[in-house]
């Protein structure tokens, strides 16, 4: 049987990526933190969060509008919410 995967290093995994997300807007930055978060992903195995999920990104509603650093809105010892998790939960 023939697989028609595609194999990547790492490093060749994250240059893809990174490339790929400042091709679709986001700062060399944000896309360094994004590549790690999904090359991470699929290296634990999680393909459906791996490099694949970069091509929903452009899909999703929230996709063009601004986008602002996270801000904490209530701290206590043992919990934050910020304004990513605020906006997160507003949506559903």
């Amino acid at each position: 049987m023939s697989s028609d995967r595609i194999r990547l290093t790492v490093a060749e995994a994250r240059e893809h990526s990174e490339r790929a997300l400042r091709g679709i807007g986001y700062e060399a930055e944000e896309a360094r933190i994004i590549a790690d978060h999904v090359v991470d992903a699929a290296l634990c195995g999680y393909e459906y969060s791996g490099l694949a999920k970069i091509l929903n990104i452009p899909e999703h509603r929230r996709f063009k509008r601004p986008r602002y650093a996270m801000k904490v809105l209530r701290e206590t010892e043992i919990s934050t919410l910020s304004t990513m998790a605020a906006t997160t939960w507003a949506c559903w």
